[in-house]
C-alpha cells in the first residue's frame, strides 16, 4: 500500500488560510470555502472619481524628460524635439487635454483565500 502524497493539506497554491467563522462586520466563512481572486478587471465604473490637472508652459521646450517640468511649446513636432520646459507662469491646460485611460484589462488582486479550521 503507498502513502498518500499530499498529507491531506489543502492546496494553498496561489492563495492563503484564513479561519473559518466570522469576525466583528464580516461575513460567514464556511470550513474549505475558498474566496478572492486572484485578477479583477477595472471598468470606467469600478475606478474611483478623480482628476489630474494637465499642466503647460508658453515656452519652447528645453528638455526630453518631464521630470521637474510641465508639458511646453514643441519646435518642429520631432520626435527629438524637447517638448518639456520650465516657466514661473505655468497654467492649468483644459481639462480635455486628458482622457480616462481605462482599457478592461485585469490587474492583480491577491491575496485569494482558503479556509481552514480555526
Amino acid at each position: 500500500m503507498q502513502p498518500p502524497d499530499d498529507f491531506a493539506l489543502p492546496n494553498l497554491i496561489g492563495s492563503g488560510a484564513l479561519g473559518n467563522g466570522q469576525g466583528p462586520g464580516l461575513g460567514q466563512y464556511d470550513l474549505g470555502e475558498r474566496a478572492g481572486s486572484e485578477y479583477v478587471t477595472l471598468s470606467a465604473t469600478s475606478m474611483p472619481a478623480h482628476t489630474h490637472a494637465a499642466m503647460g508652459a508658453p515656452v519652447l521646450g528645453d528638455r526630453n524628460s518631464p521630470a521637474g517640468a510641465t508639458w511646453a511649446q514643441a519646435g518642429l513636432g520631432r520626435v527629438l524635439d524637447r517638448n518639456y520646459g520650465t516657466a514661473p507662469d505655468s497654467t492649468t491646460m483644459h481639462p480635455g487635454a486628458l482622457t480616462p485611460a481605462v482599457g478592461g484589462q485585469p490587474h492583480n488582486n491577491l491575496p485569494p483565500v482558503a479556509m481552514r479550521a480555526g
